[in-house]
């Protein structure tokens, strides 16, 4: 795994804690700072890419719907996981 490294400067710590969080399943509520945060995450690295791989990006995209609804039922709403991300984060700092 030595060959898989993100250039740190990429990401602000808040977006590497965020990807690190929702790679955990721990997913944001819409339209939440967290969901912003991961969006403008992907939107850097994204842009990072070469042009090969962004193209492959967007073929992905076009092609695959994810449905993130659970299939036993409705998903369960957190709505306060930003302020506990802030505040688990901050007590850590």
């Amino acid at each position: 795994m030595e060959n898989y490294r993100v250039n740190s400067k990429l990401l602000a710590s808040d977006g590497i804690v965020t990807l690190l969080l929702s790679s955990m399943e721990l997913r944001p509520e819409k339209n939440s700072e967290m969901d912003q945060t991961l969006k403008n995450a992907f939107i850097m690295l994204e842009n990072s890419l070469s042009e090969e791989h962004r193209a492959e990006i967007l073929k992905a995209k076009e092609r695959f719907f994810i449905d993130s609804d659970p299939w036993w039922g409705r998903r369960t709403v957190t709505p306060d996981i930003d302020t506990i991300k802030k505040r688990s984060w901050t007590k850590r700092s």
